[in-house]
């Protein structure tokens, strides 16, 4: 996908304006491309928009939302219907199961406080920060719930401490800060460990000197497991 799939002739036909290929004959108008970059500045900057189209069409997900559905509760949404939407909140759940995908969002939306609309809004974040760490299984979509906590408390008491008008407030909430930027820091540490079944890789190098103070290196990579050197 380049950024030149963006860009698009629109062509006047009776005060009506069509985009895409003319079928009559028309003077063209130029037309803002999907970006609103100046055609010029668009062309400078093609190869860093191509990089972010690369990079979106990398991720490779359905974009997941929230919003209050008629009877007043937050709800995942989608572009999509309620089949495209329940099949991305699965994945994002690492789950098949609805009732633990039921169990997740809830806990999603009760971080949002009693606010509807707050509690849509975090319950949209949240989903999409599991979709981020693209859990595998229920253990890992949970610890991605406990670190999706963990960053808002983090981010919840630096804002505390930002506003704080005294030394003392600075020192409680900014202590409150690195508590809870310390959990997040276990739980990511846990994360790891978990999807790397306890294995760590360690790289020993190996240096002979020879006689002309010349270095030849060799590396071997060593596989360990359980904790075991």
């Amino acid at each position: 996908m380049a950024a030149d799939d963006f860009v698009q002739t629109s062509l006047i036909v009776d005060g009506v304006i069509n985009h895409g290929q003319a079928i009559v004959e028309v003077s063209p108008e130029p037309a803002p491309n999907a970006f609103g970059v100046d055609p010029v500045e668009l062309e400078i900057m093609k190869p860093s928009i191509d990089g972010l189209l690369d990079r979106a069409r990398a991720r490779n997900v359905v974009a997941l939302f929230a919003g209050v559905s008629e009877d007043g509760r937050p709800s995942a949404q989608t572009i999509g219907n309620d089949t495209l939407t329940t099949m991305a909140t699965l994945d994002a759940c690492g789950t098949a199961s609805p009732a633990w995908m039921d169990g997740i969002t809830e806990q999603l939306m009760q971080l949002g406080g009693d606010d509807p609309e707050e509690q849509a809004r975090t319950l949209g974040r949240g989903l999409t920060f599991l979709q981020g760490i693209q859990p595998k299984n229920e253990l890992e979509a949970a610890l991605g719930v406990q670190l999706f906590a963990a960053n808002k408390l983090a981010m919840h008491m630096a804002a505390r401490a930002g506003k704080a008008t005294t030394g003392d407030g600075v020192t409680l909430w900014g202590g409150q800060f690195n508590k809870a930027a310390r959990t997040m820091a276990t739980l990511a540490e846990a994360l790891t460990k978990l999807r790397s079944g306890g294995k760590q890789t360690v790289t020993v190098k190996h240096i002979h000197i020879d006689a002309r103070n010349s270095q030849n290196v060799i590396a071997d990579e060593v596989t360990t497991g359980g904790g075991k050197a």
